[in-house]
């Protein structure tokens, strides 16, 4: 049976970028199993645009609560056996998922996926790769080649894990917990740490 995997976009004011976000997911080459988007108590337009997506996602609604609190209503919800966490603001390449999914598959061990990601502006030019030029980090991670038997020891220093590059086991967040909603900045390195430690 195909691995089944969960996407989660937390939205809060969307409306200028989310219809392309969510395009970039119905591109994959590897179909996820649904979208889930958690708007998170918008009072723009990002009903509307979602709308124009009726019967490719699912659309869950809350007040208010921050990402970690949409990010979480999201997995409460996911049935697949991975989830992928990505931004209202941002898109994947087209393989994104296949990639991911033949690496963790081949390696059953890992419980946790990500990569370097590209920072562009309105005009599509990209202005930095994060990991490789703000993080100093290549040629320390020039593939993905195998697991990283001390991400935790890096984590405590600097948090190198993009959200929406992860992809993660919906088992190992059972084990390890989910966002800590209490956590209004950089909230998402506080569970990467845990998954690391774990």
């Amino acid at each position: 049976m195909p691995s089944l995997i969960s996407v989660v976009i937390p939205a809060y004011n969307a409306e200028q970028f989310i219809g392309q976000t969510i395009q970039s997911v119905l591109d994959q080459t590897y179909p996820c199993h649904e979208i889930i988007v958690v708007d998170d108590g918008s009072t723009d337009r990002t009903q509307e645009v979602l709308k124009k997506f009726d019967g490719k996602i699912h659309c869950l609604s809350q007040q208010n609560k921050g990402p970690s609190a949409a990010r979480n209503a999201g997995i409460q919800a996911a049935q697949g056996d991975f989830i992928c966490f990505l931004d209202a603001d941002d898109l994947w390449i087209p393989e994104k998922l296949e990639v991911q999914l033949a690496f963790m598959e081949a390696n059953p061990d890992i419980a946790l996926v990500c990569s370097d990601y590209e920072e562009f502006n309105k005009e599509g030019i990209v202005l930095s790769s994060f990991l490789a030029e703000k993080h100093h980090m290549f040629p320390t991670f020039p593939t993905v080649a195998g697991p990283l038997n001390n991400a935790f020891e890096k984590l405590v220093f600097e948090n190198f894990v993009g959200t929406p590059t992860v992809m993660v086991r919906k088992s190992c967040l059972e084990k390890t917990g989910v966002f800590d909603e209490e956590i209004r900045s950089v909230e998402d390195r506080d569970l990467w740490l845990r998954i690391s430690a774990s």
